[in-house]
């Protein structure tokens, strides 16, 4: 693995490049982290990049939690949230710089501890000859039991088209064996958003307004998102058959809207006790495309 911190990224600032066979990827060093730049094999960015100055989360309820003059930018890239969402302590201003250590083919990246929630989001990134696998731990530093789940969300670039495999789980004709769940914004007529006899797809479309949003429990244990000439493929354990998911039950989301399309990951709730950390781990592969996802 190849390390190297370049001083400036964009308007995002200091960031750490980490090169590996034919990936490369930015993670913010200034503020975050995000992983917000990935190229396989000289592609462009297969991340969205929020503009300078765009959208900001903050209002009177949002400065009264974390402080006047305070804001959440979505930034853009791979980002590691807490499940359920609650706001405004869901989009922690994560705008202070992120230690680092580098240890052969891994990276620990460690922001400071959320100051109103008592949580921390811990990052490990270890490069494997197949790809990567990002760990995605939260840590409970305060002195109360917090229940929780981990929430990986990776931002992707415009035209990005996502597939999860629905389950074929026929072992028992008489119990369901898909769950959905749609947020209050989401048509269920939207162009975008349509189910295939084997996944559900979503597709990203800068000409359609409007926000989309769909969960479903994702027993297979992958997305598969094409993007700009690549596969992108999040793997992760499939459901534990003794756990709780948020969201009515989901442990994978998809997002879009007239900027991007959002491919998220989700942890069992877990009570944790102080002290007590849970994890969730992707595993992250890259192909060229040699056809549609």
């Amino acid at each position: 693995m190849k390390t190297t911190i370049i001083d400036s990224y964009q308007h995002f600032g200091k960031c750490l490049s980490l090169e590996e066979g034919k990936l490369t990827l930015y993670v913010t060093l200034d503020r975050g982290p995000r992983i917000i730049y990935a190229s396989f094999d000289g592609s462009d960015n297969i991340f969205y990049n929020e503009p300078e100055g765009g959208y900001t989360v903050t209002d009177e309820k949002y400065q009264s939690v974390f402080g006047v003059g305070t804001g959440w930018q979505i930034c853009g890239g791979h980002r590691f949230w807490i499940s359920p969402e609650v706001y405004p302590y869901t989009y922690y201003p994560d705008n202070d710089p992120v230690k680092f250590e580098i240890k052969g083919n891994s990276v620990q990246c460690m922001p400071s501890v959320q100051r109103v929630t008592g949580l921390q989001t811990i990052w490990n990134l270890t490069f494997a000859s197949k790809g990567l696998a990002l760990t995605h731990t939260v840590k409970n530093c305060s002195n109360r039991p917090v229940q929780c789940a981990v929430w990986a969300l990776s931002v992707m670039a415009p035209g990005s088209v996502a597939k999860v495999p629905q389950s074929r789980d026929a072992s028992n004709p008489f119990v369901p064996n898909r769950c959905m769940s749609f947020w209050p914004y989401s048509n269920l007529a939207d162009p975008r958003y349509h189910m295939e006899p084997d996944a559900f797809v979503l597709r990203h479309d800068g000409t359609v307004p409007g926000k989309f949003k769909v969960g479903m429990m994702n027993t297979a244990g992958y997305i598969a998102i094409s993007v700009n000439g690549v596969l992108f493929t999040k793997g992760f354990l499939p459901k534990h058959p003794t756990a709780a998911y948020p969201d009515f039950g989901v442990s994978t989301e998809l997002y879009t809207d007239e900027r991007f399309l959002e491919a998220e990951t989700l942890g069992p709730l877990t009570d944790l006790h102080p002290g007590e950390s849970t994890h969730h781990t992707e595993y992250w592969a890259f192909a060229e495309m040699g056809g549609s996802v």
